[in-house]
């Protein structure tokens, strides 16, 4: 029975196709055709349309998924921003703690520090020797300023824009400035030189001794921009001494990864 009742229906197909073949003007024949087109057709569009909108549905989670990924990580760096805003403000920069430099600086307080954040780096992947700030002048920034991180130096500005910085490291050869042993008050110039950071022009009676921290002496300009007395450049690793050179040099190591800085803090006038 099931047999004959498929052989009727493929004979009808194909009577139809005839009929259509030999009059396909005939109302009839295309009313029949229309129907036959509508009862294949019809699934397929309905086919077609949950697939597209299950594409729509789709790009609409994939689209959610991406804007919940960006708020994790706007949250994760808010989170960091706010552990080195913690942590700038328990340093206590003002003054600088006696126990730790021996020194009293009271020229930076949390009033003229302006914090930046770090957009990008000049120099090797893992050691720099600049960083590029997202602070310029219209945020108060000015020429030769000091930026640190806690109670450590991270450099000077050698460059600026209106909304740009760029801060040069006590690794680069443009970097120089004033410092100081904790230790005997030895005094030299702090200087970069190709990816290192040397304290030079030390007299050799001076005594350098290895782990001994450098410390900033102070090298503010008339203007009261500059880098304050009192804040760590590193400690000695290395001391080099000529046979019958008057001076001396240590190689200092910074207690800061420069390439792992997300945000610094910019020194202000100093008043």
């Amino acid at each position: 029975m099931e047999k004959n009742t498929n052989l009727g229906i493929v004979i009808g197909i194909v009577l139809v196709s005839f009929l259509s073949y030999i009059n396909n003007k005939t109302p009839f024949v295309n009313s029949l055709q229309g129907f036959i087109q509508d009862v294949f057709v019809s699934p397929k569009n309905i086919i077609y349309d949950l697939g597209k909108n299950n594409e729509q549905n789709l790009s609409e989670v994939e689209k959610y998924n991406k804007e919940l990924e960006q708020k994790l990580i706007d949250y994760e760096n808010l989170k960091k921003d706010n552990e080195a805003f913690r942590s700038q403000f328990d340093s206590d920069l003002t003054p600088i703690k006696s126990e730790l430099t021996g020194v009293e600086n009271s020229t930076v307080t949390i009033d003229n520090l302006i914090p930046a954040r770090v957009i990008g780096t000049k120099g090797r992947v893992n050691n720099p020797d600049k960083l590029i700030i997202d602070k310029g002048e219209d945020d108060g920034v000015e020429m030769g300023a000091g930026v640190v991180f806690e109670k450590n130096l991270v450099g000077k500005i050698g460059r600026i824009s209106k909304k740009y910085s760029v801060v040069i490291l006590p690794l680069n050869r443009d970097f120089s400035t004033v410092g100081k042993t904790l230790e005997g008050n030895a005094q030299g110039i702090v200087q970069g030189e190709d990816g290192l950071t040397l304290f030079d022009r030390v007299l050799i009676t001076d005594q350098l001794i290895q782990g001994d921290l450098i410390l900033t002496k102070g090298d503010v300009m008339e203007g009261g921009v500059g880098i304050s007395p009192g804040l760590v450049v590193g400690k000695i690793i290395e001391v080099n001494k000529g046979d019958s050179n008057p001076f001396q040099e240590a190689q200092v190591k910074s207690l800061v990864d420069y390439s792992k800085l997300n945000l610094v803090f910019v020194i202000g006038k100093i008043k």
